[in-house]
């Protein structure tokens, strides 16, 4: 997923690469959205002081399955901006 991840987001880059003002403010989406990511991590499977009785030997599996759900869902959030919107829609991004 991690490379599906960096090829879709180099493709995006690529077809506004003459957009500085969309490619700057996507590059910052991106950084917020990987900080988010791991904050929500943290909240979503707090490490408390036990957190191997707490969670045990699962809690690896459970950390990186919700990291890719979210990794999932980014990577289809991004299709916007390639497949762009329907004529009509007055609300879609910019670079669409």
């Amino acid at each position: 997923v991690s490379v599906a991840y960096r090829l879709i987001e180099f493709k995006i880059i690529q077809k506004n690469k003459n957009d500085k003002l969309f490619v700057n403010n996507f590059k910052k989406a991106q950084v917020y959205w990987l900080k988010w990511r791991s904050t929500e991590i943290e909240a979503f499977f707090p490490t408390y002081p036990d957190s191997q009785t707490f969670y045990g030997s699962i809690k690896p599996l459970c950390v990186y399955s919700k990291l890719l759900d979210w990794t999932e869902e980014r990577i289809n959030h991004f299709k916007i901006y390639l497949k762009g919107v329907e004529e009509g829609d007055l609300c879609g991004p910019a670079r669409s």
